[in-house]
């Protein structure tokens, strides 16, 4: 009985040893089996936005296990654009291949339409009891006629038969009466109600169709197969989304003191890809989602003659236009060229030649580039040689590309309204001045000279064209916009009205004689500038004498006084006086009006042959 007790526990130890020691090789074992149909949804970690598009990262951690193994990315937003996708291993992870697949689910997996339905549903439930309630008093309301129906022709009978209970009779007429009123009441009330709910409904499911327009009850996934030889490690998802874009905007704040402008650089972000971006970094950029790797073929350009009046219907095109208009629509063409060729990477490769069609698009971007050539063929306009800073061309440049990479993590949801983000912020110098224009306008503007001086990361950023609010101090003074500048550059911007200044124009002096065979007219026009405040302040008046084109017209500025003598300033010298500007830098003393008023006149002469007369403006 003892050996039996002893080969017993004999045993039982034995067995459990047995499982011990099976127990990790188990485990090892289903670690480094493959694990397929892994879910997973990870998180966007970088987002770059284009003009209509953008570029979204997922990060997704694979769970613990060794070997090949197929993961699932779900929750992929509606936007996706599914060419577009590819995925790449960090930590040794090597991703094997990348699908993406698309399948219908019972509802929109997003939180945010989950919400919306919800609220949709419970403001049915809300119309459905008010509709269920004025049911009932419908048929309380039947009631009561039938009661009435029925009390008439009794209270008759039993007047002609001398019995009528006038008491009941009056009790029933009360109580009839009552309910009506009540039901009266009630309803009103009820139709208040359920005018509020089926508006409440209605505001719900309009909210509900922009936030899913274009959306389908579709789940999408990405497929990786993927392979994880140290157990761990991290796969990179990255894909375009549509309906996703960004545009520039400003806040110009001029100090009190007039010295400085604070630029406030913000970009207004419009994002609706089905996908919140929360906590990402992100970066914003003007070009074109780059996802082709080889730039196009440039191919041989052949000319031709053709004798007599014959020639290419292009060409005569061409020579019917300004060279700067026709360039610009050429570039155009070459832009859009361009982004149809770089869109090809990003579109569903299934039963698409690429070769071919990358032939197509590189042949499209060498017929534009020959048009553009040929422009400058046929031209007919004379160009001389200037001397041109880089930022000069790059500020002319209309398609200028640029980025901006955001220095802090930006949460963004999906949302039909704009967001404003913050780019960048800083104080640049600034010469304010107040510029007055009366053949324009009798208002005196301030008007400042600010240099670009925004950096990041140590470069300075380019300005894109873009609406401006300006402040001066805390005043809101109105709206203008920027046009793109440089960094570095400088830019002239407008912090709006001084209240305090009026300017006015008159023509004092005419007289027109003939001088042998030319008509001679000499004008005289005075400037006034009057400030109604009680201190003095610095004008620079412009005006403007007409150009001739060609040498048939002569107009001459006459010699001025030296109290009315033009600005020295060497860049309007240089530019604004060679086209007929006139600027004069004032003083105009406080409290300046009517008679006391400062101001300049000047005079010209026109001449011409007396045989002709002006025939209006010039191109």
């Amino acid at each position: 009985m003892i050996l039996v007790r002893t080969l017993s526990a004999a045993l039982v130890l034995s067995l459990a040893a047995g499982a011990a020691l099976a127990q990790p090789e188990a485990a090892r074992a289903a670690a480094e089996a493959p694990l397929m149909g892994v879910a997973l949804t990870g998180a966007v970690s970088d987002v770059t936005v284009y003009r209509g598009q953008a570029l979204v990262t997922r990060r997704v951690d694979l769970p613990a296990g060794r070997g090949l193994r197929e993961v699932v990315i779900t929750g992929l937003p509606d936007g996706i654009v599914p060419g577009s996708m590819f995925a790449e291993g960090v930590g040794g992870v090597d991703v094997r291949s990348v699908s993406y697949r698309a399948r219908p689910v019972a509802k929109d997996a997003r939180q945010q339409v989950s919400e919306l339905e919800e609220k949709i549903q419970c403001a049915r439930d809300a119309v459905a009891g008010i509709e269920a309630e004025r049911a009932v008093d419908e048929s309380h309301r039947a009631n009561l006629e039938r009661l009435e129906q029925f009390v008439a022709p009794t209270a008759q009978a039993e007047l002609k038969s001398g019995v009528l209970n006038a008491e009941t009779l009056t009790r029933l007429i009360s109580f009839a009466k009552e309910q009506r009123a009540e039901l009266a009441e009630r309803g009103a009330q009820r139709e208040v109600r359920l005018r509020e709910a089926h508006r409440n409904l209605s505001l719900l499911e309009r909210e509900l169709a922009t936030l899913t327009a274009g959306a389908s009850r579709t789940a999408r996934e990405a497929v990786l197969f993927v392979d994880a030889p140290e157990g761990r490690g991290e796969v990179r998802v990255k894909y375009l989304v549509n309906n996703a874009t960004w545009q520039p905007s400003y806040n110009l704040r001029a100090d009190e003191a007039r010295k400085t402008v604070r630029i406030e650089y913000q970009a207004q972000v419009r994002q609706m890809s089905g996908e919140d971006w929360s906590n990402v970094s992100m970066t914003l950029s003007t070009a074109t989602p780059a996802l082709v790797s080889a730039g196009p073929r440039l191919e041989p350009m052949k000319l031709s003659l053709a004798g007599g009046s014959g020639g290419d219907e292009l060409v005569r095109l061409l020579q019917s236009q300004k060279y700067e208009d026709a360039a610009k629509a050429i570039g155009e063409k070459r832009r859009e060229a361009g982004a149809t060729r770089t869109q090809l990477a990003a579109a569903a490769p299934a039963d698409r030649d690429d070769a071919r069609a990358y032939q197509i698009a590189d042949k499209s971007l060498n017929v534009v580039a020959a048009e553009s050539q040929l422009l400058d063929l046929v031209t007919s306009e004379r160009f001389e040689r200037k001397d041109r800073r880089g930022d000069d061309a790059l500020a002319a440049e209309p398609g200028v590309s640029v980025t901006y990479v955001l220095p802090s993590a930006t949460t963004l949801p999906s949302r039909s309204d704009q967001q404003l983000i913050l780019i960048a912020q800083g104080d640049a110098p600034a010469a304010f001045a107040r510029v007055a224009t009366p053949v324009l306008s009798e208002h005196v503007y301030v008007e400042a000279e600010v240099a670009n001086a925004l950096a990041s990361g140590g470069q300075g950023l380019v300005l894109l064209a873009g609406p401006v609010s300006a402040y001066l101090g805390e005043q809101f003074v109105g709206r203008g916009v920027l046009p793109t500048v440089s960094a570095g550059e400088k830019f002239t911007a407008g912090f709006g009205i001084d209240a305090t200044l009026r300017a006015r124009r008159e023509l004092v002096e005419r007289a027109e004689t003939i001088q042998g065979g030319n008509r001679v007219v000499d004008f005289t026009y005075r400037l006034t500038i009057e400030n109604f405040s009680g201190s003095q302040a610095q004008v620079r008046l412009l005006d403007r004498m007409p150009v001739a084109q060609g040498g048939d017209i002569k107009i001459t500025l006459a010699p001025l006084p030296e109290s009315a003598r033009l600005s020295t300033d060497a860049a309007y010298l240089k530019n604004e006086r060679k086209q007929g500007i006139l600027r004069w830098d004032l003083t105009a003393a406080a409290g300046t009006s009517g008679l006391t008023a400062q101001a300049v006149e000047y005079s010209f002469k026109l001449e011409h042959d007396k045989q002709m007369n002006l025939a209006g403006l010039g191109g």
